[in-house]
Parts: C-alpha cells; structure tokens; sequence
C-alpha cells in the first residue's frame, strides 16, 4: 500500500481538542462526525500551524482573533498549545511538535539543529507551504471581482477564491499540469470539453465547453463543476513547484454540489493522485455524506465525536461491528453500516 504524507498528528488544548491523537493515517483519510463534533477544529488546527510556521504565532493567534478564541474551551489556565505530526521528507520520516504558549511565546521542539536548511524545523516549514488547504463552504468566482493580490498562484485560497488566477497562471508556467487537469476534468465530468480562463481588459472570467453544444461556450457554470475545478487546481498546484516534494490536499465535504453517482469516480480519481511513488500525496476529507463513505476502506475512516466533558475524540472502525455486517453477501458498504448508528460519528 502506498505511503501516507503524514502518518500521525497530535493536538492538545485546542479548541475541543484537549488531548488528541490520530494514528496510522492513510493515503485519504476520512473524518466522519455530527455537526460540532470536532472534525473542523481537526482541519482548522491545520489552517493554523501553516500560517504560525509562514509568519508566526502572534499573526495566527489574531488571524484567529485572539487566543480566547483558540485554546480549550476548557482550559481556564490558557496551557501552551501542541501541534504535533509525522511526515514523510524525501529518505526520511520526522516527528515535530509546535508549541505555542500564553503571551505568544513560540518554540517548536523536533531532532536536528533549528535554523539548519536540512533540519526537521526547515523541511517541516517546506512541506507546510505546499498545503492545499479548502474550508467547507469554499466557492470559486467564476467571475471575480478585482482583487488586488490573488497571493501565492502555487496555493489555494482557503475559499478558493483565487482559482482562476491560478489556472491562468499553471496555463502559462506548466502547460503539462493544466492538460492533465482537463483530462482529469472531463473524466470526472463528462459533459465538459474544457475549462479556459479569458482575461479580458476589465475581467476575468472561467468559461466552460460543453460537449452538448458543440463548441459553444456554456450559458452558466454549475456550483458543482467550479468545486470540481477548484479541487482539482488545489492537486495540481502541487506539481507546478518542485512536484518531487510531499503535498497535502485538505478538503471539507468535497462531495457537496457533487451528483451521487459521480461519487466513486471522484474517489477513484483521488487514489490515482496517491499512487505515484515519485510524487507522494496525500488527501485529508470530511464528511457526513454515507454514499461517498461506501467508497472507502474501514482504515480511511475515523469517526470524531464529542464526549460528556465536551472533549472530541477521534476512533478507528470497529471492525467487530463492521465485519459482521460485510459478510452479509456484500449487501452492506461503510456508508450503508455507518447510517445504522453503531459505528459513532452520529447526532445524538
């Protein structure tokens, strides 16, 4: 099977994350809760270490609005807060711990010499500015307003609103990507010939080719087909900088706006992007949807649920409770046992 980026992450005293960890990542990783259970303090825990290693803690504490807003809802004694991960770096796989304490004191606690170009602070920092990070409700202007500064063109914005500055810009500097892109695209959504951003004097703008019209421009572009491209831009951004690096791509419930029985074919898709021994990925999801969890191994999944002090944990399967229900004839998927309710993950 192939390697995971990022084998383990660890939090503490964050958010409802008191004392979590998560173990035996895989290629995609599924996080399953009820609303509120803890799976976006999981992902924002991410958003934050990436700009607290770009910039620096002060920026991320305020970027988050203070640190009332960040540390244990139930941490009146405001402890230091821990990130901690394992990653896979060419030849080698490292443990580093960030720490973050009350006054902005920032340390990060790993092996090697800090400051070195091969130490574990310095390849953490290269492998977090590769991050293709996408919040839940991440919509792409298929007509943006004039922005000033579309930022870093080889990153996604959280929101994706830089989609189409990007596409421009992988058109221009890596022709490559932005063909397998349309590939991929049509693939997925057959109806599409191509995606092309015009630049005109006043605009920007995504058009869309549909098979249908035969040649003609679309009239409008769905809410699904532009998350489609802006998850798509999101991987590909990975190869148009230094692509033999590790990348991870994070996306909040990536089959929003997505027809059910396009489902298997987006994840089939996603575990090609994993395969590639000389362009390690790995893909961080979350969902509530039980269709897009029947395209998923038991190891993909973990369930993230809130317990009686209001402290998120995070479980594997139960394999006990699946195992019995998969051996009838195949009849039952993940998705299928999960809606059940005896796997967790559920609304109360």
């Amino acid at each position: 099977m192939t390697q995971p980026v990022i084998s383990r992450l660890h939090f503490e005293n964050w958010r409802s994350l008191r004392n979590v960890t998560i173990d035996n990542l895989t290629p995609i990783t599924v996080f399953v809760g009820a609303n509120s259970s803890g799976k976006t303090n999981i992902l924002d825990a991410l958003h934050f270490m990436r700009r607290a290693l770009e910039k620096n803690a002060s920026q991320a504490i305020a970027a988050w609005g203070g640190y009332d807003n960040i540390h244990a809802v139930f941490d009146d004694e405001h402890l230091p807060l821990h990130f901690g991960l394992s990653f896979r770096a060419p030849s080698e796989t490292i443990y580093h711990e960030v720490v973050i304490r009350p006054g902005d004191l920032y340390s990060e606690v790993g092996t090697g010499e800090l400051g070195d170009n091969g130490s574990p602070q310095a390849k953490l920092k290269r492998f977090v500015s590769r991050w293709q990070l996408l919040r839940e409700n991440f919509v792409m202007p298929t007509v943006p307003s004039s922005i000033e500064d579309p930022g870093d063109l080889n990153v996604v914005d959280p929101s994706a609103r830089n989609v189409l500055f990007m596409l421009d810009y992988m058109r221009q500097v890596d022709s490559h990507s932005y063909h397998e892109l349309q590939a991929d695209l049509h693939w997925l959504l057959r109806h599409i010939e191509a995606a092309t951003v015009v630049r005109g004097v006043n605009e920007t703008r995504l058009e869309l080719t549909e098979t249908a019209l035969q040649g003609r421009i679309a009239p409008s572009i769905s809410g699904g087909s532009a998350r489609v491209i802006a998850m798509l831009t999101a991987y590909y951004a990975l190869d148009m900088r230094t692509p033999e690096l590790p990348g991870l791509v994070v996306i909040e419930e990536p089959d929003t706006a997505i027809h059910p029985l396009l489902l298997g074919n987006f994840v089939e898709l996603l575990r090609t992007y994993t395969e590639r021994e000389d362009r390690p990925r790995q893909f961080i999801l979350t969902t509530h949807n039980p269709m897009l969890l029947n395209y998923f191994e038991p190891e993909e999944v973990r369930f993230v649920e809130r317990d009686a002090n209001g402290e998120t944990t995070v479980e594997g399967v139960d394999m006990g409770v699946a195992n019995a229900w998969f051996e009838q004839d195949g009849a039952f998927n993940l998705g299928d046992i999960w809606t059940t309710r005896l796997l967790g993950g559920v609304p109360e």
